[in-house]
């Protein structure tokens, strides 16, 4: 799984030329399916301008790059699928505030996870603020089925807030850490 805080400003590369055709500025997805439809890409011509790869041309996504077969794989962002189809993780989704379906605010979407191979959409990290996430870290959260991820707010069933784990970083985990080292 990656992150999309990852790969975000990671270069485009043409398998085809070598060379860079731009850099990752979002990603794009459907919200009822959860499926990922492309990469938004920032490209750095004369003028800088938007275009986008869809997640079928993608080779791999590597630590330090995104490679696709050629450049002719992106296209217009005006044909994207227009919005409420379609969604972008940076300006739709990012410091969006997550909800159990009973009223409870969990906090806000700090990130996200996704598969590449399967093209979907796989974990939601989730902050309840600075103080929290640097004691005990950030949520996680499978993405279900039943996620809703419109209408400008996320939506858990809480039956599956027992799913919420954190992400295993935070003071605390260091701290008790340290106290077994020393222990032993």
């Amino acid at each position: 799984m990656l992150k999309s805080s990852k790969i975000m400003g990671l270069p485009i590369i043409s398998i085809a030329t070598g060379s860079q055709i731009g850099m990752v500025k979002d990603v794009v997805f459907f919200p009822t399916s959860k499926k990922i439809s492309a990469l938004i890409v920032n490209v750095k011509k004369l003028i800088s301008s938007s275009k986008a790869i869809r997640i079928e041309d993608v080779v791999q996504v590597g630590k330090s790059a995104v490679l696709v077969a050629d450049e002719k794989c992106m296209f217009s962002i005006d044909k994207l699928p227009k919005s409420p189809l379609i969604k972008s993780y940076q300006e739709e989704l990012l410091d969006t505030q997550v909800y159990t379906d009973s009223g409870i605010n969990l906090g806000v979407v700090q990130d996200i996870s996704f598969d590449f191979e399967l093209g979907m959409l796989e974990e939601i990290e989730i902050s309840d603020g600075i103080v929290q996430d640097l004691m005990d870290g950030r949520k996680i959260i499978p993405v279900t089925e039943s996620m809703q991820l419109e209408k400008g707010i996320v939506i858990i069933e809480s039956k599956n807030v027992h799913q919420l784990k954190n992400n295993g970083k935070g003071l605390r985990k260091l701290w008790k850490r340290s106290n077994k080292n020393e222990k032993k």
